[in-house]
């Protein structure tokens, strides 16, 4: 850049004399002198003050022209320096903050006098000295500590540019020294290309700091202000404390955001190779911080940012320990997040990947910790494997390259960590025998037990109870969960909400009724969990209606299960995870407690005399024929939903799952793999479609009715029966009215299911003509 200026000064001006020509063998061999009673260039202007307190105002007009010119080269010189002279006077900056001398240094003014000629040479030229100032005004203000490491960088790369400038200034000064020809004209050629590079380094500096303080006072109350004060009130600082230093706290550019600012600005600057061959260095030697930065996170998991300057942010008062009294993934979401304006243009596209990739090696090093092993492994290869150092700026070919190889490999390590020494299988296992009831020996012996308690209103339910009584179930000799040794993991909760109304709440405000088609079913199921995971913190009051609160539920419909695992197992089993899991286990319970009351039903029809025994009358005999085939189809249509639930749609997509997970390279991989099946599982059950959750919830609503209006139609049967040779017609007339509703609201809902399930079938998902198909025959 600047040192191509220098060049062109010949040898001997510089007092470097060659060799006579009698050595032909050395005739590009110099020998260099000392001259005598020299002084060092720029010595003189080094004495000059900044800013002369009692300006000279004397008149040039009486010098000559030569004179005038060979003043005025003087005066430049100490101006290209940003001091002040006899006849070039510097305006008054004593009140300008850095800032404002940054965006708008003072400029020069040359005095009356001179000759028009000379000074329109002079007027071209002096704008450089305003840079040179503009320049070093900002080395000094960002050099400060609080600027941070990047803003340190810059400026040393800033001081590494200045410093080829005053070597232009100082060979000009030889030159003008030993050359009587040198003139303005002259000196003007030597520092135009350097003047123009100066203009465009002050003009990049000057929109930095102007970018800077637009961006400040739009985040003076950005979340992360928001996110710092609540984590210091956490540690336990006073309130007054934090809120002064926070306000006495200046706000400055630094970091990644200055490192956005010089990318998009090479973006700008793009169609001038100058510019770009000055702003590439800057940003070269400007982001070697940050790669440390980077690199010290992606491949060891560490956090050395004392300025805050770096994308990923740690919140320290959040601890894995909490993690076994609170079951949230709260620790996996804020411990370490990234900061969105200190992420670099380079890294936007692959923050995610940087930042489980330093997530994934803290997991590894804490369970390493926690069992005694050496938790600090790095990720590095053998020699005969590594094809490249780690990357120290953003232009390097191996930087991505770097990422995704740090990433791959903190995920294969802690895919391998869940699958060996966590027992990740073992848990998904366990999951499936306890909320899909695959080998529920237990959950049979659990209902007949708490079947008293649960028939109870919710609000009357003991939940100790409950939990001593499925504790016992659990140990039960003879059980297969009996040695089971996950069983500890398993609690039981109780929901403030039916199933079907919180679902139909959670439906209806999404705007899946009229959508359901265009959405996709990741983000139906993303909506529903989240909206079901702050709805179980808030104990489910704030999804319910007027009409829902109203409603007394029962114990079967309010109970779930739920499942604490300890860290790190609780990133794949997470909150969100165990919600879908809840949701399936509900609707399995609530089909089973329905074929459990049809079941009911048929043993008190079976035993009961009124039922068992034949009536004298054939009306009488008719109309129980009715209620017996009506109980038939009912308990064959709940059963034939139980079956394709559980063995259509659990047990056909669960060997494909984990056939799928144990192939599974990342724990990203796992963990999407995860989500997928239990959301495919959601759907093909009816549970994200509000039309199929109105009508199932209809039907499985008619056919528990009818099975507890069992009791009732006895005593009627009873009191129908008025002798051996009559009846009560009336009574029998209310009786047939009634069966007849029942069949009535049974057959047109079950029609309604049919034509919604072919529906969907063929817009969202096959696996329902499965049912349509059983429900057929």
């Amino acid at each position: 850049m600047v040192r191509s200026n220098a060049s062109m000064l010949s040898n001997e001006d510089a007092g470097i004399e060659p060799l006579s020509k009698s050595s032909s063998h050395e005739q590009n061999v110099y020998r260099v002198s000392l001259i005598q009673d020299a002084q060092s260039p720029l010595n003189a202007r080094s004495q000059l003050n900044y800013l002369y307190l009692e300006k000279n105002t004397r008149n040039p007009s009486h010098l000559s022209l030569r004179d005038q010119e060979k003043c005025l080269i003087d005066e430049l010189l100490n101006a290209f320096m940003g001091m002040e002279g006899n006849y070039l006077h510097l305006q008054d900056a004593s009140n300008l903050t850095d800032s404002q001398r940054i965006v708008s240094p003072p400029s020069f003014s040359i005095c009356p006098g001179f000759d028009l000629g000379l000074k329109d040479v002079v007027s071209e030229t002096l704008e450089m000295g305003s840079y040179y100032l503009s320049i070093v005004t900002f080395i000094e203000s960002r050099s400060q500590f609080e600027y941070g490491y990047i803003n340190h960088a810059l400026c040393a790369a800033l001081r590494r540019f200045m410093s080829d400038y005053l070597v232009l200034l100082m060979q000009c000064e030889h030159r003008s020294q030993v050359d009587p020809g040198f003139s303005l004209q002259t000196l003007r050629l030597y520092i135009l290309p350097t003047s123009r590079s100066m203009r465009l380094v002050y003009f990049i500096l000057r929109d930095l700091v102007l970018s800077t303080e637009h961006d400040q006072q739009e985040d003076d109350m950005g979340l992360d202000n928001i996110d710092d004060l609540l984590e210091k009130l956490n540690q336990g600082n006073d309130i007054s404390q934090i809120m002064h230093s926070s306000i006495s706290k200046k706000k400055v550019c630094k970091g990644g955001r200055v490192l956005t600012y010089l990318t998009d600005a090479l973006t700008n600057y793009a169609g001038d190779p100058i510019a770009r061959n000055i702003l590439t260095f800057l940003l070269r030697e400007s982001s070697s911080p940050y790669m440390r930065f980077l690199n010290s996170w992606i491949h060891e998991g560490k956090i050395d940012d004392p300025y805050e300057e770096f994308m990923i942010k740690s919140h320290k008062s959040l601890s894995s320990e909490r993690l076994d009294d609170d079951y949230t993934d709260e620790y996996w979401e804020k411990r370490y997040v990234v900061r969105e304006d200190q992420v670099p243009t380079q890294l936007s596209q692959l923050k995610d990947k940087v930042l489980l990739a330093g997530k994934y090696l803290n997991v590894v090093n804490e369970c390493k910790q926690a069992s005694g092993e050496n938790a600090c492994q790095t990720f590095t290869v053998s020699p005969e494997e590594k094809k490249y150092e780690w990357p120290d700026s953003f232009e390097d070919e191996n930087f991505t390259q770097n990422i995704m190889d740090a990433y791959v490999y903190a995920n294969e390590s802690l895919l391998l960590l869940l699958q060996s020494s966590q027992s990740l299988y073992s848990h998904l296992h366990a999951l499936k025998h306890y909320f899909f009831l695959d080998q529920s020996d237990f959950f049979s012996t659990f209902l007949d037990t708490a079947q008293q308690e649960l028939r109870k209103p919710v609000k009357l339910i003991s939940a100790t109870k409950l939990q001593s009584q499925l504790d016992l179930s659990l140990r039960q000799p003879g059980t297969i969960t009996a040695v089971d040794p996950f069983k500890e993991y398993l609690t039981l909760e109780l929901n403030q909400t039916s199933l079907i109304d919180w679902l139909m709440h959670i439906v209806s405000i999404s705007g899946l009724e009229d959508s359901a088609l265009v959405q996709s079913e990741k983000g139906i199921m993303d909506h529903l969990t989240n909206r079901m995971d702050s709805g179980s913190d808030q104990k489910s009051q704030s999804f319910s209606s007027k009409g829902a609160m109203e409603k007394e539920i029962d114990g079967f419909e309010a109970m779930q299960f739920g499942y604490k695992v300890p860290f790190p197992l609780s990133l794949i089993l997470s909150r969100k995870a165990i919600i879908r899991y809840q949701l399936l286990f509900r609707f399995f319970l609530m089909v089973k407690r329905v074929e459990m009351q049809l079941e009911n039903s048929w043993l008190h029809h079976s035993k009961k005399p009124t039922w068992k025994n034949k009536s004298p009358f054939p009306r009488i005999e008719q109309w129980k024929k009715k209620a017996w085939f009506l109980r038939t189809r009912m308990l064959t249509l709940v059963q034939k939903i139980r079956y394709y639930s559980m063995n259509e749609v659990i047990e056909t997509h669960w060997p494909v799952f984990m056939k799928s997970i144990e192939h599974a390279r990342t724990v990203d991989n796992l963990m999407q793999e995860h989500v997928d099946f239990l959301d495919t599982c959601l759907k093909e059950c009816m549970l994200t479609n509000s039309k199929l959750l109105k009508v199932n919830a209809k039907l499985l609503g008619t056919c528990g009715m009818f099975a507890s209006y069992t009791s009732s139609f006895t005593r009627s049967l009873q009191l129908a029966e008025t002798g051996e040779e009559t009846y009560d017609d009336v009574r029998m007339d209310k009786m047939e009215e009634i069966l007849k509703r029942y069949e009535e609201n049974f057959v047109h809902h079950l029609r309604v299911l049919m034509d919604a399930c072919n529906f969907y079938a063929s817009t969202e998902t096959a696996a329902l003509l499965n049912l349509v198909m059983r429900l057929s025959t």
